[in-house]
């Protein structure tokens, strides 16, 4: 009898710690592969220039309607410094881009009744300009954002 219990003792015990928590049963200690989602990357509008407001500027502004993406820290500091005199005070917050892991987009359009966005897929960005009202303008004013997006991507035309 005593053998029959010692028996079943460690049968139970063999059992028991065969179907432990960190049975993955495959029989190797391996980790299970995982997924993530990917990560959404949102663009931020850091300023704007619009020629309602500066009137003056309108050659500049005109001059920076094509999408360019501005990278790095010398390109990032000549087109800051090319900036009008009049947009100094506005460009402030291009101060705090960190150009090791930000670029800047440059877009512009003409203002009427539309709105700008970058928008980034995968490894590229693009400007899209898309119309927000249906109006008719008798003037459409020039209008340059510039908008922060990662380094390393590519400019869609």
């Amino acid at each position: 009898m005593r053998i029959v219990s010692g028996l079943l003792a460690l049968t139970l015990s063999l059992a028991l710690t065969a179907c432990g928590d960190d049975d993955d049963g495959g029989g190797t200690d391996a980790p299970m592969p995982t997924t993530s989602a990917p990560t959404l990357v949102t663009p931020t509008l850091v300023v704007e220039w619009s020629e309602g407001k500066w009137r003056d500027q309108a050659a500049w502004l005109e001059a920076h309607t094509e999408p360019v993406l501005v990278e790095g820290t010398a390109e990032i500091d000549e087109f800051v410094g090319g900036l009008p005199e009049e947009f100094l005070e506005s460009a402030m917050p291009l101060q705090d881009v960190d150009p090791e892991t930000e670029a800047l987009l440059v877009a512009g359009f003409a203002n009427c009744g539309k709105q700008g966005e970058a928008q980034v897929d995968g490894e590229t960005v693009r400007f899209v300009v898309s119309t927000a009202k249906d109006i008719q303008c008798y003037w459409a004013p020039i209008q340059v954002q510039v908008w922060s997006v990662p380094t390393g991507l590519t400019l869609a035309r």
